[in-house]
This record gives C-alpha cells, structure tokens and sequence, in this order.
C-alpha cells in the first residue's frame, strides 16, 4: 500500500469540516481514496484515528499541538 501527498476538492474539503464540526470534533481522521476517474470517496472517520505512520506525521503533532495551546489560552 503507498500514501501521497495530494489535494482535496474545495467541496470536499468543507464536507469534512462542517461533519467533523457537527459531532463536535476539533480533529477527525478522515480515510479517503481518489480513483482513477478523481472522485474521492470517503471510507470512514475516526475521532481519534491513527496517523503516526504517515510522512507528514510532524505537521500534523504540531497542528493539533498548535491548537491545543490556542484553546489553553482561550
């Protein structure tokens, strides 16, 4: 299996933000797959989904690191 970097549709990505929102979540991990036509298709959602194998694993600690510190100090 192999993961790439790649972008998500504007729509795609408000679908995601407005239902990870919806349940009341500050972070989902979102399992998607883009076929050979570029539709993505979403396979599940988890609130507190595995992400540590994945190459950008240093950008996401500090995203969630970063907001953490923001809702601290609110």
């Amino acid at each position: 299996m192999s993961y790439t970097f790649g972008t998500l549709p504007d729509v795609v990505q408000g679908v995601i933000g407005t239902v990870t929102r919806g349940f009341g979540l500050a972070f989902a991990a979102w399992d998607l797959v883009r076929d050979e036509t570029g539709t993505v298709w979403v396979l599940e959602m988890n609130p507190n989904g595995q992400w540590a194998f994945t190459p950008d694993r240093d950008d996401i600690c500090r995203a969630i690191a970063d907001y953490l510190e923001e809702v601290a100090s609110t």
